[in-house]
């Protein structure tokens, strides 16, 4: 799985603390599905396929701030996360 994901430009999705990151992490590495799923140490990344086609998000804890960082690859799929996001 290529991890060349948009990170210049991710999407923030805030969270109240507490939240348990590395827990959640922990949970989706046991369980993930190989060559569809990879979790490491700080990041979870997934394919997926969408009306355009098959992408790639990836999503990390903001070390800054309560929220994750959600990147894409295919940077089309940009505005329709966020719209997602925002429902």
């Amino acid at each position: 799985m290529s991890h060349s994901l948009d990170l210049d430009n991710p999407i923030d999705l805030s969270f109240q603390e507490p939240f348990d990151w590395d827990g959640i992490l922990a949970f989706l590495r046991f369980r993930a599905v190989t060559g569809l799923e990879t979790v490491d140490k700080t990041i979870y990344a997934r394919s997926v396929r969408l009306e355009s086609g098959p992408d790639l998000i990836s999503i990390k804890k903001d070390p800054k701030k309560p929220a994750l960082c959600l990147a894409v690859q295919n940077e089309d799929t940009h505005p329709r996360i966020e719209t997602i996001t925002k429902v």
